[in-house]
């Protein structure tokens, strides 16, 4: 079993240098001063020209909407957003942003029903939304059921960070087509043990669809992402999450 781990470590290897030339960035926590995420304008721009300069082409902005962070109504982060855009519009000149929401399905998850669900791309059919991660919601399957009611997939962020979820239960979540995306510094270690082992397990058996940095901060993502180290396999199934990000687009 040692012999075993140290050979997949032997061979692991830090992630290619195109690996993300042509992708989208399908969550993160970028507009300035709305929630946990970046605290500056000018970290914004810092965070996008990395990016750039990294070959992503497209970053989704997802500000948590959840109890914690009340005042995140669809018509006030809009209006945010477009300011932040149009600041960003002499800085930041490639980049094509675009505004969606990760949702936290609890007690006041179906109140933003009312504003119209912030979708993910263009294709109006993805939502992203979380649980908490010790334990869900009592109104968890009420509210991915009334989402997907409303026309929409419920995408399910981060599930190898959910302590509570195992094999069997996202079977049965993907049975009702909820979909998965991974978050990249899982593989890193940067969550825990349990979430880089859940990770790891989860992306060899295929189950994810999706990937993205959920980026709060570029200090702490630098720092994990250069922890990085994968295996050519696992290389190659993260090439197909970052394709599948891009169909969330329309041509």
């Amino acid at each position: 079993m040692e012999t075993d781990y140290l050979l997949s470590r032997l061979f692991r290897k830090k992630l290619p240098e195109d690996l993300f030339q042509g992708t989208s960035d399908i969550h993160t926590h970028i507009l300035a001063g709305v929630d946990d995420g970046v605290e500056s304008l000018r970290e914004t721009v810092d965070i996008i020209r990395l990016f750039e300069k990294a070959g992503v082409e497209r970053m989704i902005m997802t500000p948590h909407f959840m109890m914690n962070f009340s005042h995140n109504r669809k018509p006030a982060i809009a209006a945010e957003f477009f300011q932040v855009c149009r600041t960003l519009s002499d800085m930041v000149k490639k980049m094509k942003l675009s505004l969606a929401a990760e949702y936290m399905v609890d007690n006041f998850f179906l109140s933003h029903r009312q504003d119209g669900w912030m979708s993910l791309g263009t294709t109006n059919q993805y939502v992203l939304v979380e649980t908490f991660f010790i334990t869900p919601d009592a109104k968890l399957l009420e509210g991915l059921y009334e989402l997907a009611l409303d026309g929409y997939t419920p995408l399910m962020a981060h599930p190898e960070r959910y302590q509570y979820g195992n094999r069997n239960l996202y079977e049965e979540w993907q049975k009702k087509g909820y979909r998965f995306q991974l978050n990249l510094l899982s593989l890193s270690g940067c969550y825990g043990k349990l979430a880089k082992e859940n990770a790891e397990g989860l992306l060899k058996d295929n189950m994810y669809d999706f990937i993205g940095t959920d980026i709060h901060s570029l200090e702490v993502f630098l720092k994990w992402f250069k922890r990085i180290r994968l295996k050519t396999e696992q290389i190659d199934k993260l090439r197909i999450l970052l394709e599948n990000n891009n169909t969330l687009f329309d041509k």
